[in-house]
């Protein structure tokens, strides 16, 4: 499914009205379509940042809005929804209230991952920094400000050759979020692969 970060709701006077529609379809929708909602929904609520649906799932995209503004209340929906599917017919419990454990739980997993993400990033800036250090005189090498400087530099050349790459695959068609996360991995082993290569040739050149 598509996603997008941007939400713009039809219904903006009443957000919770739009919300409760959403419950309607979901309470409806055969149980093979609700267990692929139900997955989208606690991905999307679990996102350390707004995400929203383009496509089939967009459908999503009010409750998704009005649960994120009120997380306290998400125990409540999953619970509405549940009962409205079993009013329907519907008793596999494809919801339930365990949802919002579960979204917490896929928000302290996604918090570790960008903490070591941003620790592989540290580290990598310091590397490339280490490396330019290695190729200098001694009496030109980076410290301070100079280092902090460059180091900045590089990071914002990666992050600019990332970016292209990433708006090429969704040029070319690709919009699968996990696609482009995949796409994004290979980019950082791309460049880790580049520092091994310039600190060889710095060692040998020393």
């Amino acid at each position: 499914m598509e996603l997008s970060t941007d939400f713009d709701s039809g219904l903006s006077n009443n957000p919770k009205q739009e919300a409760m529609e959403a419950v309607g379809f979901l309470s409806a929708c055969d149980t093979d379509v609700a267990k692929i909602l139900r997955d989208a929904l606690v991905y999307a609520l679990g996102a350390p940042a707004p995400l929203f649906y383009l496509g089939r799932a967009a459908v999503l995209n009010p409750l998704i809005g009005w649960m994120r503004k009120h997380p306290d209340e998400n125990v409540t929906w999953f619970r509405v929804i549940a009962d409205a599917r079993y009013e329907h017919g519907y008793d596999e419990r494809v919801f339930s209230e365990d949802d919002a454990e579960e979204i917490g739980s896929l928000k302290e997993k996604r918090r570790t991952y960008m903490a070591g993400f941003m620790k592989a990033k540290r580290a990598r800036e310091s590397r490339a920094a280490d490396i330019e250090n290695m190729m200098r005189p001694e009496s030109q090498r980076l410290v301070g400000e100079a280092r902090k400087t460059y180091k900045a530099r590089v990071a914002a050349g990666w992050a600019q050759r990332r970016e292209e790459r990433l708006s090429n695959l969704k040029a070319q068609g690709t919009t699968s979020l996990n696609a482009l996360n995949e796409a994004s991995k290979q980019f950082w082993d791309t460049i880790d692969r580049e520092l091994d290569e310039l600190e060889a040739k710095a060692r040998k050149g020393k």
